[in-house]
């Protein structure tokens, strides 16, 4: 049997810092030396760099100036045991994974263990393929939330550095009202990322292939969600330079609904469009057409989300004596007077429209850029509809 030969408890404060670049580095604390010596062989042939501590107290003591990832603790031991160790580890690194080593008469300690968050439980004698099943997921569990966290916190910086640039400019001071709820729109989509992270590994962990299609759902539905914050905010801050050039508006709106059909279907809503043949060009920017275009669908979605009955959105491109004329009617029923006044010229956030408000600003901004008037129109039996009108 391989490995690194073991470590003396004295060395412990130096074997401890977390590498979350891919070192694995497991605490087996276990007060029996030759429990000790027997799994942290077992560990280093599976490939993990072993450190070891005689009782909770003393890998408390390494563990304060160097974390490591994963602990793999016995729950009775002298001095301190497992289950204080648990919690002063989750206490002090809430994103580092505890496994309980128990006996087959300490069952109730492992449940309770698993309570206070630990992420598994073994019994002794521990069987090699169990353990390695266990050292896995939780590996797998610290790799995820290391990327969400570092996901997440690319996303605040950039809400935050936009949202800077935003208030600066005068041309855009009503977008700086918007930064608290763009903050609210990240936590929120965090906490959904969260959870379909735990669908997903439950899903992996019970074998079960629909809660695991479950939870990848909701996992790719709020990385769109960031996504389209993101180059909301981005396009907001933009100092109107756009990239004009003849373009055949109907491009720009089929790519819209191409984005737009994954989401309608998994909300059971009928998006049809109607596209008249032969339209003349008119002079634009493509890929802010399509987030335009993008903004008023996802609106109309989240308008007709949650609701028991089956919605539509119908999206009509066709010529008109004003010019070329998109229509976006949804079934979700009447914004009201007010709402329709000023959807398009300041942030708003209510049920009707949901989110913080910055697509429809920089939709109407994008209009502006096109000369294209904007038009809302909403009746409490037929719904909403928006249309604009570009000049050919």
């Amino acid at each position: 049997m391989s490995g690194p030969s073991l470590t003396k408890e004295a060395d412990l404060p130096s074997l401890f810092p977390l590498h979350p670049d891919g070192e694995k580095r497991v605490l087996l604390v276990d007060d029996e030396e030759g429990i000790r010596r027997v799994l942290a062989l077992l560990l280093a042939d599976l490939g993990y760099r072993v450190v070891t501590a005689a009782n909770g107290q003393e890998a408390m003591a390494g563990f304060v100036e160097a974390p490591c990832p994963v602990v793999l603790t016995d729950i009775k031991m002298p001095v301190m045991d497992g289950i204080a160790l648990l919690k002063k580890v989750k206490t002090q690194r809430p994103e580092t994974e505890v496994i309980m080593l128990t006996g087959h008469g300490d069952l109730s300690l492992a449940i309770e263990s698993l309570r206070l968050d630990a992420v598994d439980f073994l019994t002794k004698p521990v069987n090699e393929a169990l353990l390695e099943m266990a050292m896995k997921r939780a590996f797998d569990k610290v790799a995820l939330e290391y990327a969400l966290k570092e996901h997440t916190d690319h996303l605040e910086r950039l809400v935050e550095e936009k949202s800077r640039a935003l208030v600066e400019a005068e041309t855009l001071a009503a977008v700086g009202e918007a930064v608290s709820d763009v903050a609210h729109a990240v936590k929120g989509i965090t906490s959904a990322l969260k959870a379909g992270i735990y669908v997903v590994e439950e899903g992996i962990e019970t074998h079960h292939h629909d809660t695991l299609l479950s939870g990848w759902g909701v996992v790719k539905r709020n990385v769109e969600r960031a996504g389209r914050l993101v180059g909301n905010l981005l396009e907001a801050g933009r100092a109107g330079d756009y990239q004009f050039e003849p373009l055949d508006l109907s491009g720009a709106v089929a790519d819209a609904l191409g984005l737009a059909h994954l989401r309608a279907a998994s909300l059971t809503i009928r998006l049809t469009s109607s596209v008249e043949p032969g339209l003349p060009m008119i002079c634009g920017d493509r890929e802010a057409l399509v987030i335009a275009f993008t903004n008023l669908l996802e609106n109309a979605m989240d308008a007709l989300e949650n609701r028991e009955e089956e919605g539509t959105i119908a999206v009509d491109l066709k010529q008109d004596p004003n010019g070329i004329l998109l229509s976006v009617t949804d079934s979700a029923g009447s914004m009201g007077e007010a709402l329709q006044q000023m959807a398009f010229h300041r942030k708003i956030s209510t049920k009707r429209w949901k989110g913080t408000g910055i697509g429809l600003m920089v939709t109407a901004r994008i209009a502006e850029a096109h000369n294209a008037m904007i038009e809302v129109a909403s009746d409490k039996q037929v719904g909403t509809c928006v249309r604009l009108w570009f000049p050919v």
